[in-house]
C-alpha cells in the first residue's frame, strides 16, 4: 500500500500520521509548496507539483507515480478544497489507477480518535 496525499498542511500531515501509526507506512505528500511542518516529518516524504492549478499537469504527475508504483495499491487522499475539487472533476480518470479516500476516513479513525498535529 502506498498512501499519496494531495495538499500540504495539517490535514495532510494528520492523514500521513494515521497511516504511519496504523501500518508503519510512510506517505508521499504532494503540493505546489512544502510547509515547514512537512519538511521535518519522519513519517512522510514530499514531492513538489508543478506551480499551476491545471488539472492536466496534476494528472500527469499522478500518472507517473502510478506507473512507478504499478506493483502497489496507491491510495489517493485529496486534502483542501483545491484538491478535493480536482478529485471530483477527474474522478473517472483517477478511479482507474487509485483508491480514493477522504482524509477523514483514512485508517477508519473517527474524529474523537484523531491525533492532533500542530501547524
Amino acid at each position: 500500500v502506498r498512501p499519496l496525499i494531495l495538499g500540504d498542511g495539517r490535514s495532510a500531515r494528520e492523514a500521513a500520521w494515521r497511516f504511519f501509526a496504523s501500518y508503519g507506512v510512510r506517505s508521499t505528500v504532494m503540493d505546489k509548496k512544502c510547509s515547514l511542518g512537512s519538511l521535518f516529518c519522519p513519517f512522510l516524504s514530499f514531492r513538489r507539483l508543478p506551480p499551476t492549478d491545471s488539472d492536466e499537469f496534476i494528472l500527469m504527475s499522478l500518472e507517473r507515480i502510478a506507473e512507478k508504483n504499478s506493483d502497489m495499491t496507491v491510495i489517493l487522499i485529496p486534502t483542501g478544497d483545491l484538491y478535493r475539487g480536482f478529485a471530483e472533476r477527474n474522478l473517472s480518470a483517477l478511479e482507474s489507477r487509485f483508491i480514493i479516500r477522504s482524509a477523514d476516513t483514512v485508517c477508519n479513525v473517527t474524529p474523537s480518535q484523531k491525533y492532533k498535529v500542530k501547524d
